[in-house]
């Protein structure tokens, strides 16, 4: 896997609360359990759209992940980080999150683009009837 350019500098302690870092780890099995079995449905040739549905499923349960991770960096390194009398440290912590919000921006700005209920036109209407324009 290719490393940002921004690697994230090693630090020498954990980071975040005990009891957070339980409950990430125990989504994220469940996550990667989840992958598995959405991989075995592609295997055995499941139906398209019920595997896009559990490719979603998955990536809803990441982005709540993805939260629980930023609530407990908010509450436990970075709430430390600013009020760090170091003005250097206050910056880069700042600069960190900055990057974060702008990186899960661009994610977002990319699934949204990408969705496949952006073109409600090309859906068959719901109701089996086409009007004589073409439009349901």
């Amino acid at each position: 896997m290719e490393r940002a350019a921004s690697a994230p500098v090693p630090h020498r302690h954990s980071h975040g609360s005990p009891e957070a870092r339980a409950k990430i780890v125990t989504r994220l099995r469940s996550v990667a359990g989840h992958v598995r079995g959405v991989e075995r449905m592609v295997e055995d040739g499941a139906y398209c759209v019920d595997v896009m549905r559990q490719i979603l499923a998955i990536q809803r349960a990441l982005d709540r992940i993805n939260a629980l991770v930023l609530e407990d960096h908010l509450q436990t390194c970075a709430s430390t980080a600013i009020r760090s009398d170091d003005p250097r440290q206050r910056e880069r912590t700042i600069a960190e999150l900055l990057e974060v919000f702008e990186m899960s921006s661009k994610v977002q700005a990319a699934r949204t683009a990408r969705s496949p209920v952006a073109g409600e036109r090309d859906r068959p209407p719901r109701n089996g009837k086409v009007h004589r324009d073409g439009e349901p």
